[in-house]
């Protein structure tokens, strides 16, 4: 796949007192906006950068572009993560989606905390699909709380994420949908998705998958696992409903 490697379009968004750092991947002869929104996770590591070989692979292998950008705090973007909050991630993702989307359906796959913010984001958007890998879901009372020791202690609090108000929001959810965990922190990633799956009563179709990775890092783990990162990429080519491109 070396040789068919393909360099994003780099973009800046301006968002409050900063820019968002961002690129689009898609083939030469397209004119039209990308299909997919990829969302990374929260973790300190975390940035757009985890999704470069699923995306090369999605555009090459189905002909499916993308779109992906660091969070305030992540990736070039740059900034403190606790000038940041989970409101907020839903404002930059909005911003994102009103530059580079140009009012179209288009796909979410997001990773770990951005799974919340892509539910958010179906109450405001046309996404046709969503696609969340080890999924994490917050207390509507952490919405709006800075980064930072307050929201980690509430987050951590026994079934603090039975309160989060993505259950009634995936109710309403009428796409197709694929939750994707790990059997590592199998506990509360499998209540997590379970209780998603069993909300998504409105969905088009809805499926789970688990992967066996001693990492919860899905992405990050399925770069040196060339079979992981393949099943991962067709299980979103499935849902998106697009065949493999014959090249022959």
């Amino acid at each position: 796949m070396a040789d068919n490697l393909l360099k994003g379009d780099p973009f800046f968004i301006e968002f409050e007192q900063t820019f968002l750092h961002g690129d689009i991947l898609l083939k030469e002869s397209a004119d039209a906006p990308p299909s997919i929104l990829c969302l990374h996770g929260g973790s300190p590591s975390a940035e757009r950068n985890n999704f470069f070989l699923l995306r090369q692979l999605l555009l090459n292998q189905y002909g499916l572009s993308s779109c992906s950008f660091d969070f305030i705090g992540h990736g070039s973007t740059g900034g403190k993560l606790q000038d940041s909050s989970l409101q907020q991630r839903t404002r930059q993702a909005s911003d994102i989606v009103d530059a580079c989307f140009d009012s179209k359906p288009f796909s979410i796959l997001a990773q770990g905390m951005s799974a919340y913010t892509a539910l958010k984001l179906t109450q405001v958007f046309s996404v046709s699909n969503l696609v969340l890998l080890t999924p994490k879901i917050y207390s509507h009372n952490n919405y709006s709380l800075p980064f930072g020791e307050d929201l980690l202690q509430m987050a951590q609090l026994p079934n603090n994420w039975k309160n989060s108000d993505a259950c009634s929001i995936i109710e309403n959810f009428q796409g197709k949908i694929s939750l994707i965990g790990t059997d590592q922190h199998k506990r509360i990633s499998t209540k997590v998705i379970n209780t998603l799956n069993e909300h998504a009563v409105s969905a088009k179709q809805k499926q789970t998958l688990e992967i066996t990775s001693p990492h919860h890092q899905l992405i990050s783990f399925a770069d040196h696992e060339p079979e992981i990162l393949v099943k991962i990429t067709k299980t979103i080519a499935n849902v998106l409903d697009t065949p493999k491109i014959n090249y022959h």
